[in-house]
């Protein structure tokens, strides 16, 4: 009986070693290593892992601002965004209000940057500069959102400021009588009128709408005015009357409208609420910058101007 055993041990011995043999030859090498080596060879193999590793992480990361900017300026050509829609945007709609989105941005950032002048004591008088204003109001109405979708399938949102939709209706209402004369149904609304004419098949609004606020906003640097009270002589009060209303810290919101009076004659009418202008009051307070924001508003001393929370 043993030697069956023997000799059925000895059948299987080499079954054995050809199954080691046919063993990876890599794998017959480790076995044949010491401990030490195996060790040694196993930690060269993990930091080569991690060294991978590491480069992946490094160029994943160093390659995201190009992502970045591959996604945005395509998805600026697919989609634009409301500046860019402002832009592009055909002028003539169907509601007649030939200002598009980015005519509104201008406008508004426009106002604001002359209120802050203000505010700071930076706008020029005739004769040296106003005073500073204690509680100038920053005309932000709200921020809307648009949800996009781009090419690659990513949303996102995109804010931007606006103004008071009322207001904007309320001027396109006035505008569309394209008479060159202020309206008197207004209740507690101020209203300033610009005009310009442009020539040529192709005209540059993106001229000449920047120099129709100016012209508003800066009658006091031209005509000067003794303080901060409006002036009851009708003729001066005439000639800088634009300028106090975009200066008046009694306005919070605005809105307006653009339209053609005539074959290249084109009529903007500007409306703000509160009004501004009432005689017998200064078109705004006298003080330090801020000092006297309402209580709900924030103050911003870059500005000068104080912020409402949005609504």
């Amino acid at each position: 009986m043993p030697q069956i055993m023997t000799i059925a041990c000895l059948n299987c011995q080499p079954k054995r070693q050809e199954s080691n043999n046919s063993e990876p030859e890599k794998f017959g090498e480790v076995i044949g290593k010491s401990p030490a080596q195996s060790a040694n060879r196993t930690g060269q193999e993990g930091r080569k892992e991690k060294l991978t590793k590491s480069i992946w992480i490094y160029t994943f990361f160093r390659w995201i601002p190009l992502a970045s900017l591959l996604v945005y300026f395509t998805a600026s050509i697919v989609y634009p965004s409301p500046f860019q829609m402002g832009q592009k945007q055909s002028r003539k709609l169907e509601d007649d209000n030939m200002l598009t989105q980015a005519d509104k941005e201008l406008i508004l950032k426009m106002h604001n940057e002359y209120r802050s002048m203000a505010a700071l004591g930076k706008y020029k008088n005739r004769d040296g500069y106003l005073p500073k204003a204690a509680k100038m109001i920053e005309l932000v109405c709200k921020t809307s959102k648009i949800k996009k979708m781009l090419i690659f399938k990513i949303s996102i949102l995109l804010n931007f400021q606006t103004w008071d939709p009322e207001l904007e209706a309320s001027a396109l209402k006035v505008a569309r009588r394209r008479v060159m004369a202020h309206s008197k149904d207004r209740d507690d609304v101020g209203e300033n009128l610009g005009y310009f004419t442009i020539s040529g098949p192709n005209p540059d609004f993106a001229k000449h709408i920047p120099q129709m606020v100016r012209n508003l906003a800066e009658e006091i640097k031209e005509h000067g005015v003794k303080d901060l009270n409006l002036p009851t002589d009708v003729n001066h009060f005439m000639k800088i009357g634009h300028t106090t209303q975009i200066l008046s810290d009694r306005s919070t919101k605005m809105g307006a409208a653009l339209v053609e009076m005539k074959p290249n004659e084109f009529l903007g009418v500007f409306h703000f609420k509160p009004a501004g202008n009432i005689f017998g009051r200064e078109f705004y307070t006298e003080g330090r910058p801020g000092s006297q924001c309402p209580s709900e508003s924030t103050f911003n001393p870059e500005t000068g101007l104080c912020v409402l929370p949005e609504n």
